[in-house]
């Protein structure tokens, strides 16, 4: 039986949230550039042919309902009249934020930890004058 390993502090978990989050965002920045980059070189457009440019599953995309949907119309006969949609462009700008939002608190978190850990040194000092 595999044990799982667990998160010691905080910090390791804020990290491993973080990850999980960028990754997701990276696949589904990935998948929507792949999409522009096969309409504007005059590519098919199917789910197989996204993810293989992408470097994400077909499963991911057929389970990403904006994706999948934008692929569906993509595959239809005037390709060129398909674009990708204001919504998934506007996804794109706020996956973008989101991410710098979370690098921020990431940040936080960490000035916080590091100020606690000086905090304790500036302590620990002072007590060592005195002795």
């Amino acid at each position: 039986m595999r044990e799982s390993i667990k998160p010691q502090n905080k910090e390791q978990i804020t990290k491993l949230k973080y990850s999980n989050q960028t990754k997701k965002e990276v696949s589904y920045i990935n998948a929507v550039n792949a999409i522009l980059e096969l309409q504007n070189n005059d590519k098919k457009v199917n789910f197989s042919s996204v993810a293989k440019v992408a470097g994400v599953s077909t499963n991911y995309l057929y389970n990403h309902e904006k994706l999948r949907i934008t692929i569906e119309k993509a595959r239809g006969d005037n390709i060129k009249e398909v674009s990708v949609s204001g919504n998934i462009k506007q996804d794109i700008y706020k996956v973008k934020f989101e991410k710098m939002k979370k690098e921020l608190e990431e940040k936080e978190i960490q000035i916080k930890v590091l100020n606690e850990k000086n905090i304790e040194l500036l302590l620990e000092n002072e007590e060592l004058k005195n002795n």
